[in-house]
């Protein structure tokens, strides 16, 4: 099981299509949320110029709630979500796959055997927050804290017969995430092995990542594009209510982004470097109609 853990969230985790109205993350005021005038759900993530294989980060939605995310970009990644009665996400399943044509289908895909023969990651809510995820009721493999605003505040990620792997903890100011600590610890003894501090600026537009944490508690996905890079470093939370500009990790950048938007004030569009992992690229995202 740590086995199959590691590949789940080791590429761990932010996003945009053509500009149809107007402006640029050089608006970049923090502190207010710039209102957006309908929700949008993200329909599929892709290179500007993609070469003829790539698919992109594909998602499908059934009864107004996501229902599979798959990532041809992430080497053919894919959950599928079952929900509770609040609707949110209770069950996540993880499956690899490839297939022939241009877009995964859904109703073409064995669904029960995934089912039947996998193991599910369980997302347990206690007074509506989200509090732990495991793959058996024995364990725990991720565990939630709060504070007393009810945000986030620590994340721990553990793995059975080694323990505390990883410990992120966030701050915030004016309702955003200021600043992020995040510790990696060694498989025998605990002892930490790296301790990154993080900071960040922000467009003040929707990040549509937010949009679908925040709808249906889909966490702990990375979509290996530039909108998602953040869940690189996060471990794939998706807590951030705008779209990251710049992220500095002990004060050197790791990360920029200029962005393009739609009326709702959505990105469509993201231009980006990664100055971590020496890359850059222009990625477009579509919503759904």
């Amino acid at each position: 099981m740590k086995t199959k853990l590691l590949s789940h969230f080791s590429k761990l985790f932010i996003l945009i299509i053509l500009m149809v109205a107007c402006s640029s993350s050089d608006d970049s005021s923090p502190e207010t949320n710039q209102p957006n005038t309908a929700t949008q759900l993200i329909d599929k993530i892709i290179p500007e110029n993609p070469e003829s294989w790539e698919k992109g980060a594909q998602f499908f939605y059934q009864n107004d709630k996501l229902k599979y995310v798959y990532l041809d970009n992430c080497n053919g990644e894919l959950y599928y979500f079952e929900y509770n009665d609040e609707g949110k996400v209770s069950k996540r399943y993880y499956d690899v796959i490839s297939f022939e044509g241009e877009e995964f289908n859904p109703n073409n895909y064995d669904l029960s055997s995934l089912i039947q023969s996998g193991t599910p990651l369980n997302y347990i809510y206690q007074n509506g927050n989200l509090v732990k995820m495991q793959y058996t009721d024995d364990f725990v493999d991720y565990q939630f804290s709060y504070d007393n605003d009810n945000k986030v505040e620590v994340v721990e990620w553990i793995l059975r017969d080694i323990g505390l792997w990883q410990k992120v903890v966030f701050t915030y100011s004016n309702d955003k995430i200021s600043a992020m600590n995040k510790k990696q610890f060694n498989t025998s003894g605990g002892s930490v092995v790296s301790n990154y501090d993080y900071t960040f600026e922000y467009d003040n537009k929707q990040n549509p990542f937010y949009t679908l944490a925040d709808s249906f508690s889909t966490l702990g996905i990375y979509t290996c594009t530039g909108f998602d890079y953040i869940s690189s470093e996060d471990i794939g939370l998706k807590l951030f209510k705008n779209n990251v500009t710049k992220v500095y990790r002990g004060g050197v950048e790791l990360f920029s982004a200029t962005y393009q938007y739609n009326d709702n004030n959505y990105p469509t569009r993201i231009s980006y470097t990664n100055t971590n992992g020496n890359n850059s690229g222009v990625d477009l995202i579509t919503y759904l109609e």
